[in-house]
C-alpha cells in the first residue's frame, strides 16, 4: 500500500493520478468504518471494499486470486488470513490491463504512464 501510494503520487505529477481500491478478503471482521480507518492514512485516492466471504470468493476467482482463513492464533477466536498479493490495474471501463507481482516501483510507475499515454 505504501508502494501504491508512492505510484499514485509519481503519476499524478504526470499523468493523473489513479483511484486505488484496496479490497478486503476477510468480510467477517473488516465492515466499514474498519475500512475507512485502514485507508485512511494513506490519502486521498484510496477505497476500501469487502463483502460477504462468498462474494469476494466469486470476484477473486475471476482474477486467480487466492485467499482463506488461516489457523487459530489464539484463545479468543482470532485467525490471520492468508491471501496472494497481486496487484491489478484495471481501467476506467472495467477491463483488465496489468497484474502485478511484488513488482518495484518503478514498473508501477512505468506501466501507469504508460497508459495513460494511450488514453
Amino acid at each position: 500500500m505504501q508502494d501504491l501510494r508512492e505510484a499514485r503520487r509519481l503519476v499524478a505529477q504526470s499523468s493523473g493520478a489513479p483511484e486505488i481500491v484496496f479490497v478486503s478478503v476477510d468480510g467477517e471482521r473488516d465492515d466499514v468504518d474498519t475500512l475507512r480507518q485502514f485507508v485512511e492514512p494513506f490519502g486521498e485516492g484510496f477505497t476500501g471494499l469487502t463483502d460477504s466471504p462468498e462474494r469476494v470468493q466469486k470476484i477473486a476467482a475471476e482474477y486467480s486470486a487466492v485467499f482463506f482463513k488461516g489457523m487459530a492464533t489464539d484463545t479468543e477466536g482470532g485467525y490471520d488470513m492468508q491471501h496472494t498479493s497481486q496487484v491489478y490495474l484495471i481501467d476506467a471501463a472495467g477491463f483488465l490491463v496489468a497484474v502485478f507481482y511484488a513488482p518495484p516501483l518503478e514498473d508501477i510507475v512505468t506501466t501507469l504512464d504508460w497508459i495513460n499515454r494511450q488514453s
